[in-house]
């Protein structure tokens, strides 16, 4: 996060090559999604929610459109503008 001269803030985030974790679920040309990589995607997210729980963040939107997927395959959290701060 970064403010600018006219106090403006601009929220930056790293690309996610794969979109969110919804799209990537959805598109079609992926290569095979074996049960161990989707296995792994989900256990990747779910990390990422049990990270925020233990900096006393709650979500309160966890759904597969706020997750991204990079391009190894690493899952971020997303889309903060209902969480709240323990």
């Amino acid at each position: 996060m970064s403010v600018d001269d006219k106090g403006t803030v601009h929220l930056v985030s790293e690309y996610a090559a794969h979109g969110s974790l919804l799209q990537w679920m959805r598109h079609k040309s992926q290569p095979c999604k074996s049960l161990c990589v989707k296995l792994r995607v989900l256990k990747e997210a779910a990390a990422a929610v049990r990270y925020l729980h233990s900096q006393g963040i709650i979500h309160r939107d966890i759904a597969a459109r706020n997750f991204l997927v990079d391009r190894a395959l690493v899952v971020k959290v997303a889309d903060f503008g209902l969480a709240r701060v323990k």
